[in-house]
């Protein structure tokens, strides 16, 4: 067997991957998102903002946004899986980021679908109601304020459709679901790669260390890991004691582990390696 990568040479692979998959699904997402905030401004001029405030069904079309994670776990993570492999010189060196499912092996893409039907259930969810929370923000704030400055019911129903219509906060949400996704996706894969070695393998948490917001629990989960910083690796199939504020103690198998919440996953940029 070759020797595997350095462990700063996965975690830049993997950077790398992650910002491949983010510039390729961030706008898809946003536009998606974006689609139900034009919904909520065509309803508002049909039937008005007061009426639509005590609307009580969902703006949020499920298909849309789960189609491209859908396509986003498959790719970025199937690609990733056959990376690994590489690495693991099972395959030949791969060349290109090429992360169109068309050229997924079949078992990765299988690996990647079932997991994602496992997950995706309590994401649309949380999705769902992020965006029905903040269509209702805007349709109340419009409202007040439009009784506080006695607008009248046409200025009122203008100024909710123009902000729905404009719909700033998904810039920042589709950026923050992309880079979720995509690390969960590639983590996902990554760790799938791992389980047809017949070598032991051993693990290690890595920080990304130029994030805005630094996690001081996964910071200090990678000096615990981190052989440089007097940590131990552990093996492959043993999970990470991630010591979550609010939370308490809970195993992840890896960073992006969805049973890290999202507490430890949303926004998060940190990689787990692997060395023989």
């Amino acid at each position: 067997m070759s020797k595997i990568l350095q462990p700063s040479q996965q975690f830049n692979l993997q950077q790398t991957i992650a910002r491949k998959s983010i510039t390729e699904f961030r706008p898809q997402i946003q536009k998606a998102l974006q689609y139900d905030f034009d919904k909520a401004a065509l309803l508002v001029k049909e039937m008005g903002v007061f009426q639509l405030a005590n609307y009580n069904k969902t703006f949020f079309n499920q298909d849309k946004i789960s189609n491209i994670l859908r396509t986003l776990y498959e790719g970025t993570g199937g690609y990733t899986a056959m990376r690994y492999q590489k690495i693991f010189d099972k395959y030949k060196k791969a060349e290109d980021f090429d992360l169109d499912p068309l050229n997924i092996m079949d078992e990765w893409l299988a690996f990647m679908l079932s997991y994602w039907t496992a997950i995706s259930g309590p994401k649309m969810y949380g999705i769902q109601n992020t965006t029905d929370n903040e269509i209702a923000k805007i349709l109340n704030n419009v409202i007040a304020y439009g009784r506080a400055n006695n607008l009248s019911t046409n200025e009122t129903n203008a100024m909710a459709i123009q902000l729905l219509r404009e719909g700033k906060i998904n810039v920042s949400r589709s950026l923050l679901i992309a880079r979720t996704e995509s690390h969960q996706a590639l983590s996902t894969g990554a760790i799938g790669a791992t389980q047809g070695i017949n070598i032991p393998l051993l693990k290690q948490w890595v920080h990304a260390e130029y994030v805005a917001l630094p996690r001081a629990w996964h910071q200090a989960l990678d000096r615990q890991t981190n052989p440089d910083d007097g940590g131990v690796r552990i093996p492959v199939n043993q999970s990470f004691m991630v010591n979550t504020p609010n939370y308490g103690v809970i195993e992840m198998q890896y960073a992006h582990d969805a049973s890290g919440g999202a507490a430890n996953n949303c926004n998060c940029r940190c990689c787990t390696v692997y060395v023989a």
